[in-house]
């Protein structure tokens, strides 16, 4: 794209994952996170946005999107879950962790 006189190069997502791709929250006054890896390293929208398959299991940084590499987990109650992290930047890509909850 060309704007005010910059040229500026999109660059999309092309491996996307998670760390770890399992956890398990067994004390809900603990601290519980994930990291996002992006690649390509000069990836353009180092981004995503986290979706739960359900809510009432736990939550990744209440639905906002993500620039940050580490994403707090919310435990609402105990089952299991999976978490999915959308990329940003238009590519599609998705990476998923799940998270078992047993604290309540």
């Amino acid at each position: 794209a060309f704007f005010n006189n910059l040229f500026f190069i999109h660059l999309l997502i092309k491996i996307y994952k998670t760390k770890p791709t399992s956890v398990t929250i067994s004390d809900k006054n603990k601290k519980y996170k994930i990291q996002t890896i992006f690649s390509p390293d000069n990836a353009t929208t180092k981004a995503c946005r986290w979706t739960s398959s359900d809510n009432s299991v736990v939550l990744a940084n209440s639905g906002w999107a993500n620039v940050f590499s580490e994403t707090y987990l919310t435990p609402i109650g105990n089952g299991t879950a999976v978490l999915t992290a959308h990329a940003l930047d238009g590519s599609g890509v998705t990476a998923k962790c799940v998270v078992h909850v047993t604290c309540f």
